[in-house]
């Protein structure tokens, strides 16, 4: 999603997701506008801080609780794109 905001506007991203009958293809140009571009852009760093393949999440928090705090503190967005 942070790379599918640097596309023309008319263009598109699908990413498959899923396995078996919950296979699918999720818009990924769709999500960016319903996130926004700048927050987007901050994913990277949002899913690296909050848990990935190669770092775990903080103590007792998961994504979910990550993403209470960056809703109530959208300064926080800035933060993370720089």
């Amino acid at each position: 999603m942070a790379l599918a905001c640097t596309l023309e506007e008319n263009d598109e991203v699908w990413v498959s997701f899923g396995t078996g009958k919950a296979f699918r293809f999720l818009a990924a140009h769709e999500m960016v506008r319903a996130l926004s571009l700048e927050k987007a852009q901050a994913l990277p760093v949002f899913h690296a801080l909050t848990g990935c393949d190669t770092v775990s999440f903080f103590a007792g928090r998961g994504k979910t609780t990550a993403c209470d705090v960056w809703t109530a503190l959208p300064e926080l967005t800035q933060v993370l794109t720089h």
